[in-house]
């Protein structure tokens, strides 16, 4: 089964069996086909994942049905390894699925660190909306001349449209470049050409980057329509560090994540030789999964350790976290600036089924409720937040994507809310 169908895959007997499983109290359960979850296990062939299959966490029968369609999406699309959390502000619930390193079977653990991809961009809104309320920036400020001092503007614009993007063009995906049609400013092939062009002998910079793409001409004009950017975001993050004179990454800690005892969420590296204490290693599920490196073209690397630079897209795409730590962000990010994320003028139509996109966050309505979240996709990664009006937050983090990645972001998005969590 593909898509949504998966959810319906299990049969009633062997749910019934799992949530009446649930009345164990053990903090830290190996659990393997052989017990309660024998009914999942044997839909899926076992040639590939190493057993017993670990599942850390305590049982709750009020997050079974949820606990089996993670497993089975892991199962049907051979994730390795999974860490979900949800929390209501009070109470958190928290699951560890299979493996942090499959090679050398080490189980992923609730305090497992994984990369969290585009949810990097919530953070980053996160960062501006803290700048607002200081009154250092307003939504209508134009975002390039606040780039005077960030080694962006060496060369000329080609666009004279460029002086045009608001802060709000940036939050709201609506600056200009269309990487759909045309390109990712950020990813590979722009990488590689900035590295040739600049003659750079360090690592880039995001700024680097950015220097060589505000030379493209941008494909409509600001403001007037959506069109998801991770370029948009990486010059957010610019805005931060010249408005507030701090680092990018210092300033989001120093204001956002220390004050509030989270610790663990910290900006990632491409290089698995870099990678963070804790932190999971990252799969590839396609059969083409090594490629030259965007760093060394010399070097031969799995796509998830040099496919893109982790460090270019450091405010698009970079964060790397701790499930229950990304949860306990999003709550207290809904709750400190629920006013202005729910303002009806801070919102987009990103398409005609009722999906719209706002300060760092997606919104989507189903069965009567409203819902704000955002995915993350790359190589490696696949990564969920959910928040409801009134605050409670679901989180999944996981350590591949799917082969067919495609839409696979919305397809879990669906597989939550349909474990009716709230």
């Amino acid at each position: 089964m593909t898509g949504p169908d998966y959810l319906y895959g299990m049969t009633h007997w062997a749910l019934l069996v799992l949530i009446g499983f649930c009345g164990c109290n053990n903090e830290s359960n190996l659990i393997t086909p052989d017990d309660v979850y024998k009914a999942v296990f044997e839909q899926y062939p076992q040639s590939w994942y190493p057993i017993p299959f670990p599942l850390t966490g305590p049982a709750d029968n009020r997050f079974t049905a949820f606990d089996v369609a993670i497993l089975e999406f892991m199962l049907e699309n051979k994730i390795p390894g999974a860490s979900v959390v949800v929390y209501d502000g009070e109470h958190m619930y928290q699951k560890a699925f299979g493996w942090s390193d499959v090679e050398s079977a080490v189980p992923v653990h609730p305090d497992s660190v994984f990369r969290t991809a585009s949810i990097s961009k919530t953070i980053t809104a996160a960062g501006i909306l803290h700048l607002h309320r200081e009154h250092k920036l307003e939504f209508e400020d134009k975002a390039v001349p606040l780039l005077q001092n960030a080694n962006i503007l060496t060369d000329a614009v080609a666009d004279s449209k460029l002086l045009d993007i608001t802060l709000r063009d940036l939050l709201l995906h609506q600056g200009g470049w269309d990487e759909d049609e045309h390109y990712d400013p950020m990813l590979r092939e722009t990488t590689r050409r900035a590295i040739v062009l600049y003659a750079l002998e360090h690592p880039p910079a995001p700024s680097d980057i950015l220097r060589y793409a505000m030379r493209q001409p941008l494909r409509y004009f600001p403001g007037s329509r959506f069109s998801y950017s991770n370029m948009g975001y990486v010059l957010l993050g610019r805005v931060i560090e010249s408005t507030s004179n701090q680092t990018y990454e210092t300033y989001i800690q120093d204001t956002l994540l220390i004050p509030n005892s989270l610790n663990s969420i910290q900006l990632g590296a491409t290089c698995a030789e870099n990678a963070l204490p804790s932190e999971v290693m990252y799969y590839e599920l396609s059969s083409e999964n090594t490629l030259s490196s965007v760093l060394q073209p010399d070097l031969e690397v799995l796509l998830p350790y040099g496919a893109f630079s982790l460090e270019v897209l450091d405010a698009a795409a970079g964060w790397t976290a701790p499930a229950s730590e990304l949860a306990l962000f999003a709550h207290i990010f809904y709750q400190e600036f629920a006013t202005v994320l729910t303002n009806e003028a801070h919102w987009v139509d990103v398409n005609d089924q009722g999906l719209h996109y706002g300060l760092g966050l997606f919104r989507s309505q189903a069965s009567d409720h409203t819902y704000y979240w955002h995915s993350g996709s790359m190589s490696g990664t696949l990564s969920l937040i959910c928040i409801t009006q009134s605050g409670q937050t679901a989180v999944v983090l996981m350590n591949a994507r799917p082969e067919k990645w495609q839409g696979s972001d919305r397809i879990l998005l669906e597989t939550l809310l349909a474990c009716d969590l709230f």
